[in-house]
């Protein structure tokens, strides 16, 4: 299970790095240009919001698809 951070990285949440997602990178950027899962740019790095994370490992699954 992944730690409380206000960000991932994609590879954090990659189920086959850890993380909690069963998807691959590219299904993740794909999720991400949808807006439907919530991210941040800094600069050309893309994040996703912890409280997304919090809310999949929550149970709650609105919004993402595989």
């Amino acid at each position: 299970m992944l730690s409380e951070k206000a960000l991932y990285t994609v590879e954090e949440i990659l189920e086959r790095n850890g993380g909690i997602l069963p998807l691959s990178k590219s299904a993740v950027y794909k999720l991400i240009r949808e807006k439907k899962i919530p991210s941040r740019r800094l600069g050309k790095r893309v994040f996703i919001l912890g409280s997304f994370i919090s809310e999949l490992a929550g149970g709650s699954t609105s919004g993402v698809s595989k």
